[in-house]
């Protein structure tokens, strides 16, 4: 799941830099867009046993097709900006592949629209899909919820709601077994431990944030690179780079014979200052989050033992 969260960030991203370049190539939308959600779905896209690339039948030519047994789902890939032009047109061209070819399932997407049928079923005039998600535009955990469907781990079954499992191969077993509170653990807002933590406290242990994606944790250092790592897409979105001095673009950085004391790159070119007290690496955690426009009250962590009781905590490296 997480390797899924991570690839929808990426294609996001790439498609608010490049879209204008991706609208003009369809193997470029491919190449930057729909291969990377394929690959954290769990399909190589170097195997030819696993996807098969333009393949060639008596009624139509899908883009790719997925391969996982006997189940085969056929890929029609467009150019950025051009599937909600023609999915319902790809829907009436898919149809007879069922018949001929066996082909059971069938996607198109320009790699931001996904839809999803199943050609099996009886004709209708208005196909109601099984998975119909834009990633610019919806919530990237309800996203990853949906194609979840196509995550090979968990073929042959294809319908929404397939397990969420984030361990890789580790199918559902543990999940069916009834939850237990940790007693030892607490999970707390980022917003409370702001105002809680004091010198010498042991970091939380993990970090949760609003789209469903969860880091573990070592450091306080960790937190914050985190937060800004998960916040960067909006904070882009929202031109609030750079962030004083705490975010910065590495060129104009050197250009200016500038240098941070403890730098850590968090991707697309910026970088952030880390030399930070525990207590500073929360308040900065938080105020990246309000300059993204994301509440802390909706990111929280999970401390250890000990950490949501008064009291004096163990002592770990920051």
């Amino acid at each position: 799941m997480r390797e899924l969260l991570e690839a929808i960030e990426r294609v996001r991203e790439r498609i608010e830099r490049h879209g204008s370049k991706l609208s003009q190539n369809e193997m470029l939308t491919r190449y930057a867009l729909v291969d990377p959600i394929l690959r954290a779905l769990g399909w190589d896209t170097e195997d030819p046993e696993q996807v098969v690339p333009e393949f060639q039948t008596e009624v139509g030519r899908p883009d790719y097709i997925l391969c996982h047994e006997n189940l085969r789902i056929g890929v029609e890939a467009k150019r950025f900006g051009t599937a909600d032009r023609d999915f319902e047109q790809a829907y009436k061209r898919a149809l007879p592949l069922w018949q001929s070819e066996g082909i059971r399932y069938y996607i198109i997407t320009d790699g931001d629209r996904w839809v999803l049928w199943d050609i099996s079923k009886p004709r209708k005039e208005n196909p109601e899909p099984i998975v119909n998600i834009w990633l610019s535009r919806d919530n990237p955990g309800d996203a990853a919820r949906q194609l979840l469907a196509l995550w090979r781990p968990a073929m042959p079954e294809v319908k929404v709601g397939a397990p969420l499992v984030a361990t890789g191969e580790q199918e559902s077993e543990e999940r069916r077994k009834p939850e237990t509170r940790d007693e030892t653990q607490l999970e707390q807002s980022l917003q409370r431990l702001k105002e809680q933590v004091r010198p010498g406290q042991s970091p939380p242990t993990s970090i949760r944030f609003p789209d469903g994606k969860q880091e573990d944790l070592r450091t306080w250092k960790d937190l914050l690179v985190a937060v800004a790592k998960w916040a960067l897409p909006k904070l882009k979105q929202k031109g609030k780079l750079p962030l004083d001095n705490l975010i910065q673009d590495q060129d104009r950085l050197i250009q200016n014979g500038r240098q941070m004391l403890r730098p850590q790159d968090i991707g697309y070119g910026w970088l952030m200052e880390t030399n930070f007290s525990s207590k500073d690496c929360v308040r900065n955690a938080v105020r990246i989050l309000e300059a993204a426009g994301v509440s802390a009250d909706q990111v929280f962590v999970t401390l250890g033992e000990g950490q949501g009781r008064r009291g004096r905590t163990p002592k770990r490296q920051r």
